[in-house]
């Protein structure tokens, strides 16, 4: 089996988990190189990784044996970086969100198609065991009239998230684009219609929508519709930090029965009040999936599949 070599854009706390999964989990895919900002640590990096590495993104992009790329920085520096992946005519995988504007997505998508080469954003839950499981028995649940998702998240330790000209905005683009999509690919709906309306701010930059003050934590609710009367709800929030251990010791110990359950599953000896085998995501979590779709339309430079 021939071995596509990768590129890989930021090693940053997503890029490590990129690094990760392509030595460990996809064996399709090889580093080839990658490039960070610390270029001391990430000579030293790619000395115990063996494989290049590039100060730069753009030689990066350039290298003979980087034959495919994943982007995983913030995302003001999509745009160029799209751009010459696409001069260059290779595959390309890309974190979300796509841009920090809806123009800047556009010219991005434009620049990706004009160029013909396969591009996939990194919307991982769509290949998550549960939102396959539910698209598979849509058939069963019948007409769905509501759609409720919350996810919460911990404060963000990124300094660049509260910086609006690198991220373009809060946690809803950043995070809640994945209730979203979530949203979208577990009921097969497309969004016509939306609003969002933020609550709470962590950053002292952002203000309550409600009080015009400083709040420990973000939130905020985004409903979709299609047609009317059927409705999607997403909600996703940062909460503080003390209610954010105890929540984190809840979901580990109700991780752990789950992995259970899907090893068992996987093993083919589902606990019978578990009902039907659904697709697992196995060590490499939810990040691998993500990768391992993408892994045989790049060998064969073909568009990634859809929804």
């Amino acid at each position: 089996m021939r071995r596509v070599g990768v590129g890989l854009v930021g090693a940053g706390k997503h890029g490590q988990r990129y690094l990760a999964h392509l030595r460990a989990d996809v064996p399709e895919l090889v580093l080839a190189a990658f490039c960070r900002r610390d270029a001391s640590r990430g000579r030293d990096e790619a000395a115990r990784l063996g494989c290049r590495f590039h100060a730069d993104w753009r030689a990066l992009v350039a290298d003979p044996a980087v034959e495919a790329v994943i982007v995983v920085v913030p995302p003001v520096l999509h745009p160029a970086i799209a751009e010459a992946v696409a001069a260059a005519g290779k595959p390309l995988l890309i974190e979300k969100p796509l841009a920090t504007t809806g123009a800047a997505a556009v010219e991005v998508v434009r620049v990706l198609r004009t160029a013909r080469v396969p591009c996939l954003m990194a919307q991982t839950l769509r290949w998550n065991a549960v939102v396959r499981a539910i698209r598979a028995r849509l058939p069963e649940i019948g007409a769905l009239h509501a759609v409720v998702l919350n996810q919460r998240f911990e404060p963000s330790p990124l300094v660049w998230l509260d910086d609006p000209s690198m991220s373009g905005g809060g946690i809803l683009l950043h995070t809640g684009v994945h209730s979203f999509a979530t949203i979208s690919s577990a009921s097969r709906m497309r969004c016509e219609a939306w609003s969002a309306r933020p609550c709470r701010s962590a950053s002292p930059s952002r203000r309550c929508a409600r009080c015009s003050a400083p709040s420990p934590g973000w939130s905020s609710t985004a409903s979709r519709r299609r047609p009317r009367p059927r409705t999607g709800r997403g909600r996703c929030s940062s909460p503080r930090p003390a209610t954010a251990r105890r929540r984190a010791e809840r979901l580990s110990r109700s991780a752990g029965r789950t992995a259970d359950r899907a090893r068992g599953a996987h093993r083919g000896d589902t606990p019978p009040e578990s009902g039907p085998q659904t697709p697992t995501a196995g060590r490499g979590g939810r990040r691998t999936l993500g990768l391992q779709p993408p892994a045989a339309p790049l060998r064969r430079a073909v568009p990634p599949p859809k929804d």
